[in-house]
């Protein structure tokens, strides 16, 4: 991804936490220029679309050496827990999938429309 201009890295991922209480999807961004703008607004488009009513925000990356090491926007999706029984069920829900995907691929074509 540094070896290619104009790229912007997107890393997916589902989430797990010992708690089963915790859902939602949550976006981490890279200390790259343009990464925290694309988090937020994936994000924002996240609550809209597939998680009304989470307050889930936007993270700034910790401790991930992928983005800690690019030099291009990045960000990493988690796009639920797979240790909550109802949001793993929805994970695996092919109409789900496809609503997540087409949520990134959205915000991802609007973010690079305004670069």
């Amino acid at each position: 991804v540094n070896e290619t201009n104009g790229a912007v890295l997107v890393s997916i991922h589902q989430n797990y936490f010992s708690d089963s209480q915790y859902s939602g999807a949550q976006v981490f961004y890279a200390k790259t220029e343009g990464s925290e703008q694309l988090a937020k607004k994936l994000q924002e488009q996240f609550v809209k679309t597939v998680n009304p009513g989470s307050r889930r925000q936007a993270k700034k990356s910790s401790g991930v050496y992928l983005m800690e090491h690019i030099q291009r926007p990045g960000i990493l999706v988690e796009c639920g827990f797979l240790s909550n029984a109802a949001e793993e069920s929805r994970l695996r829900d092919q109409e789900y999938q496809k609503k997540l995907g087409a949520v990134i691929a959205t915000s991802v074509s609007q973010y690079l429309s305004n670069t």
